[in-house]
Formats: structure tokens, C-alpha cells, sequence
């Protein structure tokens, strides 16, 4: 792989698959690997094909420019997303308290999401229908959700 497409691939690991981009934090050991390719490659051209990622990564670098204390290698376009994203990045480093009620937050937004989207793709493929009205349909899973949600107790072992 090219270095741009390394650059990419090392941010996307953590800011998309792992949802740091929502969460707004970074891992110090893909920000470290972003830093030591950021020496090859010229980090403001390498997202430019990245249409759809290109905030998440540009977030991410700018993260990393400033963790490591403003490296030239590490130059992010500044953007109206990326002040924004800092600005929550520095609160959220700061305050331990709002970090927390923050993570809570988006942890919800996120389970909400994603139950939203499978009820909405059971729409269109017949197989999601089919799997989610089982899931609906199952008596034991109907109690494990009551009991996750607080709505009901679970049975004492016997």
C-alpha cells in the first residue's frame, strides 16, 4: 500500500471501526503510527480522495497535531468540524465528569442508530424482516431485553 493509503488506513482502524470519531478520542498508538507516516507523505493532499472520510481523518489528524505538540509533518486543514472537534477533545481531556455523561451520550445515540437501521433495512431485504420478527417473535429474548432494561426481574437460580 501506498503511504497515503497507510496514513488513511491507520486512522480509519480507530476513528471509524472502533467509533472514536464519536467519541471523540484517539488511541495514542494509531496516533504514533500516523505521526511516523506523516514523515512520508504529505498529510493534506493524502485525503483527498476520501470524499466520505475526509472529516473523520482530518479530525483525527488534528488531534494528533496537537498531541504531539504541533509537528509540521502533522498539518490538518483547519476547518469549521475540525475547531469543533477540538474544542470537544479539550473539554472532554480536561473534565473527566463531562468525558463520562459525553460517552454515555453517544453510547445511547449510537445502540438507538443502529436498532433504527435494522428496522429500516427489514424493510427492504427479506432475510432482516424475517431474522427481526424471530427476534421479536422469541418469548426468551423478549425477557433478556426486559430484564436488560430494567422492566423486569430476572428469575432466582434454583
Amino acid at each position: 500500500m501506498s503511504f497515503d493509503n497507510q496514513l488513511a488506513l491507520s486512522i480509519i482502524a480507530k476513528q471509524i471501526n472502533d467509533m472514536g470519531f464519536h467519541y471523540k478520542n484517539i488511541s495514542l498508538r494509531n496516533a504514533y503510527d500516523v505521526f511516523l507516516l506523516s514523515k512520508k507523505t504529505n498529510t493534506q493532499v493524502a485525503f483527498d480522495r476520501f470524499i466520505n472520510l475526509k472529516n473523520p481523518l482530518n479530525c483525527f489528524l488534528a488531534t494528533c497535531f496537537q498531541v504531539f505538540n504541533k509537528p509540521n509533518s502533522l498539518q490538518y486543514n483547519s476547518t469549521e468540524e475540525t475547531k469543533a472537534y477540538l474544542t470537544t477533545f479539550n473539554e472532554e481531556l480536561n473534565d473527566d465528569r463531562l468525558r463520562s455523561i459525553r460517552h454515555q451520550k453517544t453510547e445511547r445515540k449510537l445502540f438507538i442508530k443502529s436498532r433504527l437501521e435494522i428496522i429500516y433495512k427489514s424493510f427492504f431485504d427479506t432475510e432482516k424482516r424475517q431474522w427481526l420478527i424471530k427476534r421479536i417473535t422469541d418469548k426468551s429474548w423478549r425477557r433478556e431485553k426486559l430484564i436488560q432494561f430494567g422492566l423486569k426481574k430476572p428469575k432466582p437460580n434454583a
